[in-house]
């Protein structure tokens, strides 16, 4: 009893395993049938169309709202979206047997085919008619006329003796060749197998190779009268290239046809992108994949034609960082040469140095690693030999690029000392004399902030006023970030404007430093918060590191550098 319910219990297992994989087999059938022939479709490469950095990939076996993704030599490919199969046209590349082994049946009945397709050509579809048999004869070529290939055909009639099927295909392809055509590309073939009668010189391998590379799909149209060998031969030689084999009779021809259309109506046109247009003539690797699938295809490429590329690369992004002592440059595009250290020159009064290294933060980011040892002032950044990554190797729009490197207390070196011992006994002799100034004039309304070069030689907080009290105003706090008194705050209300320089008698604010001008810049309240603009001085006005060239918003949190003098926004209130 026992035994007959394990055997009873076996039986039920198998029984569910085998409808589990039937109805596995069932969707995976499903799935790769071709929608409108009822007919297994396998994931392949039809061809590639490529005009650098654009490449078109016809494909059957997908989906048209199916993702792919696509790689060139391993390199990624940006998707640019699916196109549509009659945006650029379809060229027809037919070639007709008029050798004697096809009889006259099979022969006006492929005929017949040829001369509707000339009448149903689209808009930008054109049809070349090569004829082979003793000699191979271009017979027409990049036509769009049905009227001139029917003629053309009438007057065609299969008695040759010999079939220069080799030298039919080498003239196709030197022909392609020649025209560097952008359109999708089909190759007809209509004859009775593969075999090759003729002194052509040239190898059915060798053939293969040059179609695949030249990525030309042969579609062949063999005759039902055709022995296996010849059939199989030809069906090989077809998908090999990204083709595939029909065979027809004089009663079935108009059926095989129209399934051979509804083929290749059922391609996909995908549309991809590379970061450059290098066409050198070399084979390529183009990997094409479901995104969501495992299916994939290969097929080597040969890449001639490019898109002429004459816009010049440009710098979009420009940072100096003091503290870490680099710089970042970004591209507008992929560059080559500015990973060398060579390629960049720091220029300061006539004197040049070079860069320690370059970092390669992204594809177009890179980071640069200045010297140790460099001194506060104005720097040009020079650069030589960078272009983008393009056939035509254009070069940088600008050469070079400006930026300050803000003073430091460190920058001094052992002139410190010195330096500080002067500056404190200069400090205590200006504060006597403002102290015994002081007691003998009445205060004003409006006071002035002197510094000597780095110091602040006023009370802390002190308020600073300016012309047109009754108007809106803005309360700025700012710390000094440099100097003996580093840290040290100053509040100042500023009036409609405030004119800071090294002139007391000219300016709301007033510095006693010989870097600052006698009217240097200045502040002004508007709706938008308080302006600062330079006002034409000698050494410039830096906000962040950066020299303002005309009016700044300042934001809380930003540096601003006078000459000598260097101070941190704090708060700004209305």
């Amino acid at each position: 009893m026992f035994s007959k319910f394990l055997r009873r219990i076996s039986v039920a297992v198998i029984g569910v395993i085998f409808l589990l994989g039937a109805f596995s087999g069932m969707s995976l059938c499903a799935k790769a049938q071709s929608p409108g022939t009822g007919e297994l479709e396998v994931f392949q490469i039809e061809q590639v169309r490529a005009e650098m950095p654009q490449i078109q990939v016809y494909v059957r076996g997908v989906n048209a709202n199916e993702a792919c993704e696509a790689y060139l030599d391993g390199n990624a490919l940006t998707s640019t979206g699916n196109q549509s199969l009659d945006e650029n046209g379809t060229s027809y590349l037919i070639m007709l047997d008029i050798s004697g082994s096809i009889t006259s049946e099979y022969f006006l009945a492929a005929k017949k085919q040829v001369e509707e397709l000339a009448q149903n050509l689209g808009p930008k579809d054109k049809i070349t008619l090569i004829t082979f048999g003793d000699t191979v004869k271009m017979q027409v070529s990049d036509s769009q006329n049905a009227d001139e290939i029917s003629k053309i055909l009438a007057l065609l009639q299969a008695k040759d003796k010999k079939t220069n099927l080799y030298r039919a295909f080498d003239q196709c392809l030197k022909y392609v060749e020649a025209e560097s055509q952008k359109e999708r590309q089909i190759v007809l073939v209509i004859s009775d197998g593969i075999q090759d009668t003729g002194d052509a010189g040239i190898t059915q391998e060798e053939l293969e190779t040059r179609l695949t590379q030249a990525s030309m799909p042969v579609y062949a149209f063999c005759v039902d009268t055709a022995d296996r060998q010849s059939r199989d031969g030809l069906g090989t030689f077809a998908r090999t290239t990204g083709g595939e084999l029909f065979v027809f009779g004089p009663q079935n021809a108009a059926q095989v046809w129209q399934k051979w259309k509804e083929r290749l109506n059922q391609t996909v046109c995908l549309g991809f992108e590379s970061t450059a247009n290098y066409a050198d003539g070399e084979l390529h690797t183009l990997l094409l994949k479901e995104t969501a699938g495992a299916q994939s295809d290969t097929r080597q490429i040969r890449i001639t034609n490019w898109l002429v590329d004459d816009t010049a690369p440009e710098v979009i992004s420009f940072r100096y960082d003091n503290e870490k002592n680099t710089i970042e440059i970004e591209f507008s595009e992929p560059v080559l040469g500015a990973d060398k250290a060579n390629a960049y020159r720091l220029k300061r009064n006539e004197k040049t140095q070079e860069i320690k290294g370059v970092v390669v933060k992204e594809k177009r980011c890179y980071q640069l690693v200045l010297p140790d040892d460099l001194p506060q002032g104005d720097y040009t950044l020079e650069m030589y030999g960078i272009c983008d990554d393009s056939m035509e190797k254009n070069p940088l729009k600008e050469s070079s690029l400006d930026f300050c490197k803000p003073f430091e207390l460190r920058d001094a070196g052992w002139y410190i000392l010195g330096g500080g011992i002067l500056l404190l006994l200069f400090i205590v002799i200006f504060l006597w004399i403002k102290r015994k100034k002081n007691r003998v004039e009445q205060p004003v309304e409006t006071q002035k902030v002197e510094y000597e070069i780095q110091h602040v030689v006023t009370e802390p907080k002190a308020v600073i006023s300016s012309a047109g009290e009754n108007s809106s105003s803005v309360k700025m706090l700012m710390e000094l970030v440099s100097g003996a008194q580093a840290g040290r705050q100053i509040e100042c209300t500023i009036y409609k404007s405030a004119i800071w320089g090294r002139s007391k008698e000219m300016c709301d604010v007033s510095f006693d430093d010989p870097r600052i001008s006698k009217q240097h810049c200045v502040f002004e309240v508007r709706e938008c918060g308080v302006v600062l603009s330079d006002l034409n001085s000698h050494n410039g006005t830096y906000v962040n590191g950066i020299k303002i060239p005309a009016e700044h918003l300042l934001h809380v949190g930003d540096t601003l550098q006078l000459g000598n003098i260097v101070l941190r926004v704090i708060q700004l209130a209305r």
